[in-house]
């Protein structure tokens, strides 16, 4: 796309300009220093200052350092056209307990726009708010290879907003109690693309207040990849969303939903709402997981926008108010070697631990879906309907499930699609 073309040229450009290291080698900023004079104590406007420095940094390449304090930002810092940049504070307080950063910034509206920008490195800052109006406290634009290192964001609006931009990292972040709709939300809404996010050794929780409702990652349209792994997500509204504003795929705008998400070790925990909610997307790839005790939703709800492969893997998904697993939409689905345990929590009966409604070509395969046994004779029933119930769907394969301790059954099978195969469950 022209975006992409754009964004690639942009980037050339930045490497090809030399950078003016001082005798000493590359630069370095104290923002406390003269001629910046930082104060930071947290309540001087110290946007001045840092801006001063994120300008002349971005004529050298090099780091800024943000020595120990809190630094009041009545508007945000703006990285622009920059390349080869680091942006540190201070790290951890020795022995703090709980572990905190020794470095703050402290934002009014937004704090931190890494615009037009490559190889930039944040690392060893705590972004937090004087109030919960709107405002995000890292936002990436068009910009390539960022990588965000022992972030700590608290009492804040939005937390990372990645826009239109490739290869954005989140190594090592603490998220603690967000207002706005969505803490760490990935996409392109005007346009263009973002491909390849990581969030590796990620955990948000709301400890003390926020929005209860907060989806702690949405991926919007214009996603491209998103890849998790080592990600803790507790309470708040949905642990992960996949959606969009735009109804189809379409020549107009080709990246009209987001692609591909690929999870590994993710733990969500008692969400308000589906805790992976797939509205709107393409690949779904998650594995060797723990989601559990959704409070009104699913644990892995895939939508009917939903255009093709979903797969579930040697996952727990256990204590959900409605079914472990509900499937409205999907092509190639394989859903196997999952414990499915212990859901329909809003009522005895009310759903099943895995829920077929629709969907083409789609797999359960050696899941496990009743209740937790307490004791090697078994005996336990759970509160599922059936183990997995079959409504609708084209082309289904239900093989080697164990759906033993239901209220009413096993697998039942109301669909009767001609291409079927259903056999091999227990109980026979």
């Amino acid at each position: 796309t022209w975006e992409s073309v754009t964004m690639f040229l942009a980037v050339i450009a930045l490497l090809c300009v030399p950078a003016r290291a001082s005798p000493e080698g590359i630069v370095q900023i104290n923002v406390r220093e003269s001629p910046y004079n930082a104060v930071g104590d947290g309540v001087h406007d110290d946007h001045g200052a840092i801006s001063m420095a994120l300008g002349d940094i971005t004529k050298t390449g090099g780091t800024v350092y943000l020595p120990p304090g809190a630094y009041y930002v009545s508007a945000p810092l703006v990285l622009s056209w920059a390349t080869g940049v680091t942006i540190r504070g201070a790290g951890p307080v020795p022995a703090s307990d709980p572990p905190t950063i020794a470095t703050r910034i402290v934002m009014a509206t937004s704090a931190l726009q890494i615009t037009s920008c490559s190889h930039v490195d944040v690392m060893d800052l705590l972004f937090t708010s004087t109030n919960h109006l709107p405002g995000v406290a890292v936002e990436t634009r068009n910009s390539f290879w960022v990588t965000l290192r022992n972030i700590r964001f608290e009492s804040i609006y939005t937390a990372l907003l990645v826009n239109a931009s490739n290869t954005v990292s989140l190594l090592d972040g603490l998220i603690m109690d967000v207002y706005g709709p969505a803490a760490i939300d990935i996409g392109a809404p005007a346009g263009g693309r973002t491909d390849i996010v990581h969030l590796t050794r990620v955990t948000a929780n709301i400890v003390s207040a926020g929005n209860t409702d907060v989806t702690w990652v949405h991926i919007g349209q214009g996603a491209n990849t998103v890849r998790m792994q080592s990600v803790g997500l507790v309470n708040g509204g949905h642990g992960i969303r996949m959606d969009t504003n735009f109804p189809t795929l379409n020549a107009v705008y080709p990246y009209a939903i987001p692609l591909f998400l690929f999870a590994d070790d993710l733990e969500i925990d008692f969400p308000k709402l589906d805790a992976v909610a797939l509205a709107a997307g393409r690949v779904c790839n998650l594995i060797n997981s723990y989601i559990q005790g959704s409070q009104t939703g699913s644990g892995i709800l895939i939508g009917a926008q939903w255009t093709a492969e979903v797969q579930v893997t040697n996952t727990r998904i256990s204590g959900h108010a409605r079914a472990g697993i509900a499937v409205y939409g999907g092509y190639d689905a394989l859903l196997s070697n999952n414990i499915v345990a212990d859901n329909s929590q809003a009522g005895v009966g009310t759903a099943s631990a895995i829920e077929l409604y629709n969907g083409t070509s789609t797999v359960l395969s050696g899941n496990r879906c009743g209740p937790v046994q307490t004791s090697p004779s078994g005996g336990a029933v759970a509160r599922h309907a059936y183990g997995i119930h079959i409504t609708g769907g084209a082309e289904y394969v239900v093989t080697g499930n164990i759906c033993t301790g239901n209220q009413l059954g096993g697998v039942k099978d109301d669909a009767g699609a001609a291409q079927r195969v259903v056999s091999g469950n227990l109980p026979l």
